[in-house]
């Protein structure tokens, strides 16, 4: 993959020697406060989701889901896109739900994830219209796509009618099943307005996200306010997933960031790099492998 290119390309430029050094500044302690803040963010992602499967009228323990969101935790971090995500579908069909209806829930929590995160990332890059303005028209036009995407498709007047366009391409043998498809696609699926509470939710998943982040950061004192550190996190991970060409956004999201941050900031690459890197581990991998672990013990 490209992102892994970018990757190795990163430690070469800046040598592993100063990595190391870097890496070594940060105590043990950050890494585990780092660490904890997965509780709740976990949780409280967890309540969101549960909240979409209610309204579709989806019966799950909350429990369930939160092992179901550890174990997409990790999938995400090993596929491009984090389409790992969507291994929850599987989870979803295995209690009697149809298929249809699980990829609906799976896909709509997904999409609002991302319309949170793009909005974040709009703001957050306002600070960098002077420096760097193509960011903010790039994420503004994903915003704006994403936003429509959710609009006409959440509607199914309008959702049916696009999917009814394309059965000219369904061989003749499986239209009817392709039309009854479309029609579980819809069924029970959210209106518009019940997506704002889900939208909430996710915006404090990733201020917390973004804080496990800001908490390693300490480490090395940035003179760089909470709040822009926050936004630069998410425009990262935003940028990182958007492009099909890294394996959990690795090699683009670490570029992205020492990108920004040397840019407006005047950090040394080590430092942003060592920063991105740590903070995905704390938030994103050693959660993930408890994800793992789970998954293992669901296969004895």
């Amino acid at each position: 993959m490209f992102g892994i290119i970018i990757f190795i390309y990163i430690i070469y430029d800046i040598g592993i020697e100063r990595i190391y050094l870097t890496f070594s500044i940060i105590p043990f302690y950050l890494y585990l406060l780092g660490f904890v803040l997965f509780v709740p963010r976990t949780g409280l992602l967890s309540l969101k989701w549960l909240y979409i499967c209610k309204k579709q009228k989806m019966d799950f323990s909350l429990i369930y889901l939160l092992k179901v969101y550890l174990l997409g935790l990790f999938y995400s971090s090993i596929t491009p896109q984090g389409l790992g995500w969507h291994i929850r579908i599987y989870h979803i069909k295995k209690k009697g739900y149809p298929w249809e209806k699980s990829i609906a829930n799976s896909l709509l929590d997904d999409h609002i994830s991302g319309i949170a995160a793009l909005s974040l990332a709009l703001i957050g890059s306002t600070i960098f219209i002077r420096e760097i303005p193509w960011i903010f028209f790039i994420i503004a036009l994903f915003l704006l796509i994403d936003i429509l995407i959710l609009i006409v498709f959440i509607k199914k007047q309008t959702g049916t009618k696009i999917l009814n366009f394309f059965k000219f391409l369904v061989p003749k043998k499986y239209k009817e099943g392709y039309l009854k498809s479309a029609e579980l696609l819809y069924q029970d699926l959210p209106k518009l307005q019940d997506t704002f509470i889900p939208l909430l939710i996710e915006i404090v998943g990733l201020f917390i996200a973004s804080t496990q982040v800001f908490i390693i950061s300490l480490a090395f004192s940035l003179e760089i306010p909470y709040l822009n550190f926050v936004l630069i996190v998410i425009i990262s991970i935003v940028l990182g997933n958007a492009l099909p060409i890294s394996i959990g956004g690795l090699g683009v999201r670490e570029g992205v960031f020492v990108y920004l941050l040397s840019t407006k900031y005047g950090v040394l690459p080590e430092t942003a790099f060592v920063i991105s890197l740590t903070g995905y581990l704390v938030k994103t991998i050693f959660p993930g492998l408890i994800g793992w672990f789970i998954s293992l013990k669901n296969q004895e």
